[in-house]
């Protein structure tokens, strides 16, 4: 695995893992309030933040998936590349050779 691979996976990683403790904060948080007294305003306040979280966790999914397929088509055209110069190189040597 190449060091700009990586770079790539550690730069985009922490933000889906930053919704998700988010979500889960949220989900806590509902917990919490419905062990307790449930003030019905509250609860309220904390279903919309989740439904924010739940959105904002998809919008996050959806350019993750726009980051791996764009990395994915960079990554076959890397290899395209390397195969059309090797067989350039195999090509040239056998017109050296005649």
């Amino acid at each position: 695995m190449s060091l700009e691979m990586v770079a790539v996976i550690c730069l985009f990683s922490w933000i889906p893992m930053l919704a998700f403790t988010k979500l889960v904060r949220a989900l806590s948080l509902i917990r919490m309030e419905s062990r307790g007294k449930q003030n019905p305003k509250e609860v309220a306040r904390l279903q919309v933040e989740l439904a924010e979280v739940r959105k904002e966790l998809e919008a996050l999914r959806s350019t993750a998936t726009g980051f791996d397929l764009s990395f994915d088509k960079r990554l076959s055209e890397m290899e395209l590349q390397l195969r059309i110069s090797k067989l350039q190189d195999v090509q040239s040597r056998y017109e050296q050779t005649q």
